[in-house]
């Protein structure tokens, strides 16, 4: 079947750039940024390959997709620990800084942020460029901050983290069709996008401050 050999064939390149990048790390050569450009072209292609196909499938499987770029560069991240430790610090920093923020500025700091990648993968086929860089960047500090605390793992089944991703996701499938689509139909589905990151952006604010409330 054609749509499982399809399938097949991105789970192995998925597979066989993590173990090239992974091995690379390991020998101290940081090659992280060539992912952008790799999985950037990969999303892409995916994108524009079903853009024929039913909406809620093609936005399903560009999620899933996101998915497996991310766990794979937070593989890259925390092989390649001792590389990359330093972006720890600036992890910290950021922490640092939403802890002085109240719930309304960090939701509103978090939703502007993601919205802003959301809005830049509009654009057809440089669109998932952009979210893929941002999505690459995000899981190599995990991966980092994994090594350091194993349980960070853990971020990946916050319930905040689907409906980001499944947001990016909308707006990356939406820009397949920007020249046949309706427009009342485009509205409808950039008002839902916006929406879904709105929630994402309240309920990791809301995390972040029951997290601070119990360490107090």
């Amino acid at each position: 079947d054609v749509k499982i050999n399809n399938a097949l064939m991105v789970i192995g390149l998925i597979l066989l750039t993590t173990g090239i990048h992974g091995l690379l790390n390991l020998l101290q050569i940081p090659s992280y940024p060539l992912l952008i450009p790799g999985y950037g072209a990969l999303i892409a292609a995916l994108t524009i390959r079903l853009r024929n196909t039913l909406f809620p499938l093609q936005v399903l499987t560009i999620l899933v997709l996101i998915y497996a770029v991310m766990l794979s560069t937070t593989f890259i991240g925390f092989i390649g620990y001792p590389l990359y430790r330093g972006l720890f610090n600036q992890l910290e920093e950021i922490r640092d800084f939403a802890r002085e923020l109240d719930f309304t500025s960090l939701t509103i700091l978090i939703f502007l942020n993601n919205y802003a990648i959301a809005l830049s993968s509009i654009a057809p086929i440089i669109g998932p460029f952009i979210v893929t860089m941002g999505s690459v960047n995000a899981a190599l500090l995990i991966g980092v901050n994994i090594a350091i605390q194993p349980l960070y793992i853990m971020i990946y089944v916050y319930p905040h983290t689907l409906p980001e991703l499944l947001g990016y996701a909308v707006f990356i499938s939406l820009s397949s069709r920007l020249t046949r689509i309706k427009p009342w139909l485009f509205l409808l589905i950039f008002l839902t996008g916006t929406l879904i990151l709105l929630m994402a952006a309240f309920i990791e604010s809301y995390l972040i401050f029951s997290t601070q409330r119990l360490t107090r």
